[in-house]
């Protein structure tokens, strides 16, 4: 297995184009010969020889990847197929990404600590000008202006506790 590291090979890939080439030739002499072969076995033996996924030489023989490295070995059928394939591919509406997920925190998750409350009187601006009341603060300081309700009080203040009688003896 050829695990090391070669400088001449581009950055991402761990292929060259000669080892493409050689991969696509391997498929196409044993397709072309007549003799029963398995794909299967022969990618998994090849991707053992060039230490890569038996996928990605899969990928290879059916056009998938280093088809520019490969162009010039295909028939001229092979070449039509894969312009109508191209055409075909570039001309389909292209849906929008659906991952299944929705945005935000998944249903029943809830927050370790408790959120931090926003100061709404906070000002969001940073300039030094003032800030110009809104609706919003005009309504919550007439609801701080209205007088309270005979008899009943926003909070209950305590009551007096009754004081100890005193006791028969």
């Amino acid at each position: 297995m050829n695990c090391e590291f070669d400088p001449s090979r581009a950055a991402r890939a761990f292929l060259s184009v000669n080892d493409a080439r050689d991969i696509y030739k391997y498929a196409q002499e044993h397709l072309c010969s007549g003799r029963a072969w398995s794909p299967t076995v022969a990618s998994v033996q090849l991707a053992e020889k060039y230490a890569i996924s038996p996928k990605a030489i899969r990928d290879i023989w059916n056009k998938r990847t280093w088809t520019t490295a490969t162009f010039e070995l295909w028939s001229e059928e092979e070449k039509f197929e894969y312009s109508v394939r191209k055409a075909m591919e570039a001309a389909a509406p292209k849906p929008p990404a659906q991952t299944g997920k929705k945005a935000g925190r998944p249903l029943g998750s809830k927050d370790t600590k408790p959120r931090k409350r926003r100061n709404s009187n906070a000002s969001l601006s940073t300039s030094n000008e003032p800030r110009v009341p809104d609706a919003a603060d005009s309504f919550g300081d007439a609801m701080k202006a209205q007088p309270q309700a005979s008899g009943s009080s926003p909070s209950p203040s305590p009551s007096p506790s009754p004081s100890p009688s005193p006791s028969p003896s």
